[in-house]
């Protein structure tokens, strides 16, 4: 597997990641009937891609494939202190879950944000989304006590925010 920057050919491939991830993932804190007709933006993805808001994209890829992506910034919540990066988006396509993807794209997740000059990161997950939670919490983020209400689509649900020291 190798884990490399994104390029803005490529958000149609994330786009995939990102919907078969959140049509396994989230289906266990939303209804069913939530996922009919969705997709991801690829206008998001996009801008992601082309690093138009200061983010940068790193995929995983095996065999031409793209298992997996996260997206950084710098952090867009109100109490960010100067420094803090966020880790916007980590996704993983269900069929590599459990085989390490993640886990290899945290790990070189953070060592970007750490190149970007960020000193901490946070990210937001929702509160039930108990799988990714694992895989942050194994790889040193903790909850730092942050709460949001999330809503996409008029279904609302709560989040947590993680925080990691980068020193």
């Amino acid at each position: 597997m190798e884990i490399r920057r994104g390029r803005k050919e490529e958000a149609a491939a994330l786009e995939d990641v990102f919907t078969r991830a959140a049509r396994a993932g989230w289906s266990t804190f939303l209804p069913r009937a939530w996922f009919d007709g969705f997709d991801a933006s690829r206008a998001k993805l996009l801008e992601a891609l082309t690093r138009e808001d200061g983010a940068e994209v790193l995929v995983a890829e095996r065999d031409g494939t793209i298992e997996g992506f996260t997206v950084i910034r710098p952090s867009q919540d109100p109490d960010a202190a100067p420094g803090v990066g966020e880790l916007h988006m980590a996704f993983t396509d269900p069929g590599v879950w459990g085989a390490g993807v993640g886990r290899a794209l945290l790990e070189a997740t953070t060592e970007l944000l750490r190149a970007a000059g960020f000193r901490e990161a946070t990210l937001w997950t929702a509160e039930a989304n108990e799988r990714p939670r694992r895989v942050y919490e194994s790889a040193g983020w903790v909850p730092d006590g942050a709460t949001r209400e999330r809503t996409i689509r008029g279904a609302t649900w709560p989040e947590l925010r993680y925080r990691r020291g980068l020193g």
